[in-house]
């Protein structure tokens, strides 16, 4: 079993509780999978808490988590390429800057594409 924090804004709303079919340590493509999909999961609960009608709202978050996620990957790649570190690795240093800096993780990884933002080594 794995379980992730839901975080928002250094709080903890919940956790994303996962079982898998067989025992070991998860791959670092995994854990970037699993990371990715807590923070999917935090901003369905945000939102539809904050929204009255949370079907309409939910379905407008998951069209732009699609192209944000596309982002988040294609930061990851140019983290690991540029950094030569793992992908996992790349997601983890990622998160932990946005969280840092107060920044979206998406925001983030736009701002590392345009070239506006560089982590450092």
């Amino acid at each position: 079993m794995t379980s992730v924090p839901l975080q928002s804004a250094g709080t903890t709303i919940g956790s994303l509780d996962l079982t898998w079919d067989s025992p070991g340590a998860l791959t670092e493509d995994m854990l970037a999978d699993v990371l990715l999909a807590a923070d999917v999961a935090t901003k369905a609960l945000l939102l539809m808490h904050s929204s009255s009608n949370g079907n309409d709202a939910l379905d407008g978050l998951l069209a732009d988590i699609a192209g944000e996620s596309m982002a988040v990957h294609q930061a990851s790649g140019y983290l690991c390429a540029d950094l030569d570190i793992s992908v996992g690795k790349a997601l983890s240093r990622l998160r932990a800057h946005a969280m840092s800096t107060g920044t979206s993780l998406y925001e983030l990884a736009h701002q590392i594409l345009s070239g506006t933002v560089r982590l450092p080594r």
